[in-house]
């Protein structure tokens, strides 16, 4: 099974201020974000132990950090089950996975606007990330379908054949690329699939180092993806890397990881497998260019990482990190997110909720 899903996807939240129009409204009216640069936490919450997932903000310009956005705004929650989230125009997607659902919402208030069912021919499916192009969302599900939302009627418009178990997507032009990890299994039925979006075809790549994908990202065509590997009969995570998807078909591993990020020609990354003992974890960029990978961080700030994204516009990393409690990893208890400057100073940090799972950014990706 999949242990660490990651995935590239934008997410929003707001501070709240109560203030009212006249002394007979009831409806609160809510503070905008008056910045547009801020960063995203979306938390998985842990289903298991009833915490239900949330979104953090951080304003840049005040550090001010927000816990809970959505639940205070509307009173109401995302699940259990949080997975993804993607800021796209005027508008935030949010993908709850076991509550089969993405949620939409205003981007500057973090008001609800639409609770989308992921259904195919009425059965729910599993939503798990969401990429954009061309006013429209992609959702990919573990249901072998990616669900085309339209933008402007907020609704399922068409379903997308695709692999087994998807999760991370990318867009190359016309072409809608998706890593299809068949849930761990590595029985051959990994897969990266091309979706051509004129005209809904699907073709299907598959080589003996597609095993668990989870992720894929593009940098000037090129396509590189992220895979899980295997795992033993003691769930010992090996095989675990970044690989680039060859035109041939074939792939290229770059490096040993279990997270990454793209910016700028670089992937910036983390590797912490699944293992007993514990293996401890590492950092590391690597320069598409060059193919030359580099210590990052030592991680010391770090105790176990589980998302990774690059701010492009204030030229900050952000690692998030489940705490430790004892000793051990908590998974029921708040995790934090650790910034870095690009050549791997630290520069701040600042509490999550629990499962700290997605990092965003409060501008649009078109």
């Amino acid at each position: 099974m999949n242990k660490k899903i990651y995935f590239l996807a934008s997410m929003l939240a707001t501070t709240v201020a109560f203030t009212s129009c006249s002394d007979d409204d009831d409806e609160p009216v809510y503070d905008v974000i008056t910045s547009s640069d801020g960063v995203y936490v979306l938390n998985a919450g842990n289903k298991s132990a009833g915490i239900e997932g949330s979104v953090t903000y951080v304003d840049n310009k005040t550090g001010e950090v927000s816990q809970r956005v959505y639940q205070t705004v509307n009173g109401t929650s995302l699940g259990r089950t949080v997975n993804d989230a993607l800021t796209y125009g005027s508008k935030i997607y949010i993908v709850g996975s076991n509550e089969s659902t993405v949620f939409v919402a205003d981007r500057t208030t973090m008001k609800a606007v639409k609770s989308i069912k992921s259904q195919v021919n009425g059965e729910a499916i599993t939503p798990r990330h969401a990429v954009a192009h061309r006013g429209h969302v992609y959702i990919s599900t573990y249901g072998n379908k990616v669900l085309d939302i339209d933008t402007l009627s907020l609704s399922i418009v068409r379903t997308l054949d695709c692999g087994n178990y998807t999760e991370g997507m990318a867009v190359v032009g016309d072409h809608l690329y998706t890593a299809d990890s068949d849930y761990g299994k590595a029985e051959g039925n990994a897969s990266i699939s091309k979706i051509d979006l004129n005209t809904g075809n699907t073709e299907t790549i598959k080589n003996e180092k597609i095993v668990n994908a989870v992720d894929i990202k593009t940098y000037n065509g090129r396509l590189f993806y992220l895979d899980s590997g295997s795992y033993d009969e003691n769930w010992n995570q090996s095989g675990e890397g970044i690989y680039e998807l060859l035109a041939d078909g074939t792939s290229k591993k770059l490096c040993a990881a279990t997270g990454m990020a793209m910016a700028d020609g670089k992937i910036y990354s983390f590797d912490a497998p699944y293992t007993y003992p514990a293996t401890t974890p590492t950092f590391s960029v690597t320069d598409i260019v060059t193919g030359e990978t580099k210590t990052f961080i030592d991680g010391a700030d770090i105790a176990s990482p589980s998302a990774i994204a690059v701010d492009t516009k204030t030229n900050r990393v952000y690692i998030t990190s489940n705490s430790l409690v004892d000793g051990y990893v908590s998974y029921s208890t708040d995790g934090y997110c650790v910034t870095y400057d690009l050549q791997g100073n630290k520069v701040n940090r600042f509490t999550t909720g629990v499962g700290p799972a997605a990092i965003s950014f409060n501008y649009d990706f078109k």
